[in-house]
């Protein structure tokens, strides 16, 4: 059996469907499907049962997979190892971060970073679930997070500060009691923290009138006026439309790291995108933490 082999069966066990593993892997289904047909037959066993939820392994494909994610994390591991003695200022450095994080923040960087290294193809990956930075899935990530994973390396580089906003316009009919079907929250599909949010807030009865999940939509539905919201002071005060509610003081949610694994961070290339990407994000410590409007 052949790496390409286990690549496939790894990656039906991730997406959970022979399209979705098609995709991930740049082939057609059909080519996924006959290929894992090929190594069941090869084994003699089958590794994946088809169910309404989509494939579920075996007992024999978990054992496969077991395999097959230590045979990756040993290669990943070799080339972190390779790539570590790499002291040349050129190459791809893959950088894993929230949207929002990016388009406020990060982008005012890459003009200048791009002048004074120009041979540095940085990739940027608009994400907030955890890459995995084992399987070279990303050199550096930006994360929002209580407790980063103790593999990694890395440092607090700010807080992570929330604020109920809506547009003015909704603010000010809100105030002046002339919203007919009064106050309204948008919320998010985490119904857990929405109303652990929502109770703390002015309006804790109010009830949800739509669930968006993304802060770029999320945040256009609050400018629009479509009701009340919460979003980082990072985003809510960059945006003109928005006001603060008043008499709410702002919420420290949690913290941004600035995260890498040991041996890309010995990687020159990696130190300098890490060192651009930690000035930019200390220099934002006050849009983080709600205490200035940016200018």
């Amino acid at each position: 059996m052949q790496w390409d082999d286990l690549k496939i069966v790894l990656a039906l066990s991730r997406k959970g469907s022979v399209r979705a593993a098609a995709r991930r892997l740049a082939l057609d289904h059909s080519t996924v499907s006959r290929r894992l047909g090929r190594i069941e037959e090869t084994l003699g066993l089958s590794l994946f049962e088809r169910t309404g939820e989509g494939l579920k392994a075996t007992a024999a494909g978990e054992r496969l997979i077991q395999a097959a994610q230590q045979i990756e994390d040993d290669l990943a591991d070799t080339q972190r190892q390779i790539r570590g003695h790499d002291q040349r200022l050129s190459g791809p450095v893959i950088v894993t971060a929230p949207d929002e994080i990016v388009a406020t923040l990060i982008l005012d960087e890459l003009a200048d970073f791009r002048a004074r290294y120009p041979d540095i193809e940085l990739r940027l990956s608009m994400s907030y679930a955890s890459a995995d930075l084992m399987r070279r899935q990303a050199d550096i990530a930006i994360r929002v997070t209580d407790e980063p994973p103790a593999h990694l390396t890395g440092k607090r580089v700010a807080p992570y500060v929330e604020m109920y906003y809506a547009s003015r316009d909704y603010i000010a009919r809100l105030a002046a009691g002339d919203l007919r079907e009064g106050p309204q929250w948008i919320g998010w599909p985490d119904a857990s923290r929405r109303s652990h949010v929502f109770a703390e807030s002015p309006f804790p009865n109010a009830p949800v009138a739509m669930s968006i999940n993304g802060l770029t939509s999320y945040r256009e539905a609050l400018a629009r006026g479509l009701g009340l919201g919460v979003l980082p002071c990072l985003l809510g005060d960059a945006d003109s439309r928005l006001a603060r509610l008043r008499g709410c003081d702002p919420r420290h949610v949690s913290d941004v790291w600035l995260l890498t694994h040991e041996s890309a961070r010995r990687r020159k290339s990696v130190e300098v995108v890490m060192n651009m990407l930690s000035a930019a994000l200390i220099r934002a410590r006050p849009l983080f933490a709600g205490k200035r409007k940016p200018a």
